[in-house]
C-alpha cells in the first residue's frame, strides 16, 4: 500500500470518514523522524497514529491506539494518510494550512473569552445554551459524563450521550456533511456509550436498561441515511449480550440480510460491519471453536479471510492457507489492493512452509510489480554466486516492467553507477 494508492485498500466508509477528519482539521500535530511519522488526531479523545514510510511512499507500518480492532485501517490512520499524501514531495513537520487557520481562529476566540470575568462568561454560555439545545446537551454531556460514570449512574451517562447524538443528527449541518465538528461530537458520544457499557458490572440492573435505550435509539429513522452510525451504536452494546434476551435481540437484527449480500461486487459496509459485530459477540461469549467456525463460514469478508489464512498458517496447514489466498485473489480480482494483500499473505505462507521455489517465484512477481521490499527478499533468496549470474537480468526486467518506479532506488541500493548514470541521462 502506497500513499498514491492507499484508497484502493480501504473500505469506502472508513475512507470517507477519514477524509472528513483530514479536511476538517482533526489532525492536531504531524511530526517525523526520518520516515517514521507520529500524528495526533482528535476523536472522542486524542489518538496517536504512527506511520512508517519507505522512500517511495510505501506504507510499511501503521498503528493507531484507538479502540478500532476489526483489522485494516481506522479513520484516524486514513486521515493521516491523506495528510501525508497532500504533503507529497514537500513533507515537513508543519501542520497543514487549513488546520493552522482553524487553530488561529480558536486562539483568537480564546483571547476574547479570556478577557471576560467568570460571571460574564457564565451569563454568555447560559444565554447561548438556552437557544441552542445541541450546545446545552454537549456541555452537560462533556462535563457531567465522567462524574456520572464514576458515581455509578450509568443510565444517566448513556442517556446524556444519546440526547446529544439525537440533537446533533437533527442539525442540517450534519445532514449535508459540511461540519466535521458535529461528526466528531457524535463519535465522541458513541465512544462514551462504549466506555460506559464496559464499566457496567455484569448482571447490574442498569445493563438491560442501557441495552434497551441504545438499541431502540439505533433503530430510529434518523439513522436511515447514516447506517454506519447505527451499527456503531449496536457494536457499543455488545458487552451487554451476557443477557440471553439482549443477545437474541441484537443477533436477530444482525441476521437481516443486506439487499446486496449476494452480490460480491456490491457487498455493503453495513453487511460487513454486521458480520464484525456478530464475531465480536461470539469472541466475547463463546469459545474459540465457535469463532473459528464463524470466520470459516464468512470468508466473503476480506479481514475474516485474512484471519483464516493466518490461523491455517499458524496450524501449519499450508495447503489450506495457500488455497484461501488463491480463492481470495480470485474473489477480489477487481480490487488491486486486496489482491496485493492476499499475495503478501501467500508469500508469508511460503515462508512458514520454507517453500523456496514458490518464494522465489512470488517474490519476483511482487518485485516486478513495483515493491522494493520484495527486491530485497528476492535477492536474499539467492546465494552470492546465484545472484551474480541473474542480477543484470533482474535489473533489466525492472527497468522495462510496470514496476519501473523502483528502478533508480534499486540502482542506488546496489551502488550500480553505470546504470544509474545512464538512467539519469535518459
Amino acid at each position: 500500500m502506497n500513499l498514491q494508492n492507499f484508497e484502493e485498500y480501504i473500505d469506502g466508509k472508513i475512507l470517507s470518514r477519514g477524509e472528513n477528519y483530514f479536511k476538517h482539521g482533526y489532525i492536531t500535530s504531524l511530526e517525523h523522524d526520518g520516515d517514521d511519522w507520529v500524528a495526533e488526531v482528535e476523536g472522542s479523545e486524542i489518538y496517536t497514529v504512527n506511520v512508517s514510510l519507505s522512500d517511495d511512499g510505501e506504507v510499511l507500518e501503521s498503528y493507531c491506539d484507538c479502540p478500532y480492532d476489526f483489522g485494516g485501517c481506522c479513520k484516524h490512520e486514513v486521515a493521516v494518510f491523506f495528510a501525508l499524501k497532500e504533503k507529497g514531495d514537500k513533507l515537513s513537520t508543519e501542520t497543514k494550512s487549513a488546520k493552522d487557520g482553524k487553530k488561529a481562529e480558536k486562539e483568537n476566540l480564546q483571547n476574547i473569552l479570556a478577557k471576560l470575568d467568570k460571571p460574564a462568561l457564565i451569563s454568555l454560555i447560559t444565554e447561548y445554551a438556552q437557544t441552542h439545545k445541541p450546545m446545552k446537551n454537549e456541555i452537560l454531556f462533556r462535563y457531567a459524563k465522567k462524574e456520572n460514570a464514576e458515581a455509578g449512574e450509568y443510565v444517566t451517562a448513556v442517556s446524556s450521550a444519546v440526547a446529544l447524538i439525537e440533537e446533533m443528527m437533527k442539525l442540517p449541518e450534519y445532514c449535508d456533511g459540511s461540519d466535521g465538528y458535529i461528526g466528531g461530537a457524535i463519535d465522541e458520544a458513541i465512544e462514551e456509550i462504549r466506555e460506559t457499557v464496559f464499566s457496567v458490572p455484569k448482571n447490574h440492573g442498569d445493563g438491560t436498561k442501557i441495552f434497551d435505550m441504545v438499541f431502540n435509539h439505533a433503530l430510529d429513522n434518523i439513522f436511515d441515511e447514516w447506517t454506519d452510525l447505527r451499527l456503531d451504536l449496536m457494536s457499543a452494546i455488545v458487552p451487554l449480550c451476557y443477557e440471553i434476551a439482549n443477545r437474541e435481540r441484537l443477533e436477530n437484527y444482525l441476521s437481516v440480510k443486506d439487499k446486496n449480500a449476494n452480490d460480491k461486487r456490491s457487498k455493503s459496509y453495513d453487511y460487513r460491519q454486521k458480520q464484525e459485530i456478530q464475531l465480536s459477540i461470539i469472541n466475547l461469549f463463546d469459545d474459540e471453536t465457535a469463532a473459528k467456525n464463524y470466520i470459516e463460514n464468512n470468508l466473503d469478508h476480506f479481514y475474516f479471510r485474512c484471519m483464516a489464512i493466518e490461523t491455517a498458517t499458524e496450524e501449519k496447514n499450508f495447503a489450506e492457507a495457500e488455497k484461501l489466498c488463491a480463492d481470495g485473489e480470485a474473489e477480489h480480482a477487481d480490487y488491486g489492493g486486496y489482491v496485493m494483500k492476499f499475495r503478501e499473505l501467500r508469500y508469508s505462507v511460503y515462508e512458514a512452509a520454507n517453500n523456496m521455489p514458490e518464494k522465489k517465484k512470488l517474490a519476483l512477481e511482487l518485485m516486478l510489480n513495483g515493491d522494493f521490499t520484495y527486491y530485497i527478499k528476492y535477492k536474499e533468496l539467492h546465494s552470492n554466486d546465484e545472484w551474480a549470474s541473474v542480477s543484470e537480468s533482474v535489473l533489466t526486467k525492472i527497468e522495462n516492467g510496470k514496476g519501473r518506479h523502483i528502478y533508480e532506488k534499486v540502482l542506488v541500493h546496489e551502488k550500480h553507477k553505470p546504470r544509474l548514470l545512464n538512467s539519469v541521462d535518459a
